[in-house]
């Protein structure tokens, strides 16, 4: 849940970053105010239903976009949005619940009689030998 938070509050940033950065090229302003209504809004949602993966999409786009609109010769536009980019890529990756990451171990327990003699290995106690 906190990196869903976190990444709603990158996405409040980026609406107000050109404003409190004061940028001066609308492809940089437009861009970042679109992106993070996204980023916010779909963080939001994520956090309320659980089932939103794609903001890595949105992360990746933050960080080609300044050479993809051409602003990459700025440096406030491009920092902030490569940093940010950056943040949301790695808050993209932490799974939503502790739940997820529990199941996902448990699927197969490597514990299993089956999972033991594929490895050729007894589990047969001294006493019983």
């Amino acid at each position: 849940m906190w990196a869903r938070a976190s990444n709603i509050v990158l996405g409040i940033w980026l609406v107000f970053a050109p404003l409190v950065l004061g940028y001066d090229v609308p492809a940089a302003r437009s861009n970042d105010i679109i992106v993070g209504l996204f980023l916010a809004t779909f963080a939001l949602v994520g956090a309320t239903i659980g089932k939103m993966r794609f903001l890595w999409v949105l992360a990746i786009w933050l960080i080609v976009a300044p050479f993809a609109l051409g602003y990459g010769n700025e440096l406030a536009p491009v920092l902030n949005d490569v940093l940010v980019g950056i943040a949301v890529l790695g808050l993209s990756l932490v799974p939503l619940h502790r739940r997820e990451r529990v199941t996902a171990l448990q699927r197969e327990p490597a514990h299993t009689e089956e999972n033991w003699g594929r490895l050729g290995v007894s589990r047969r106690t001294p006493t019983e030998a």
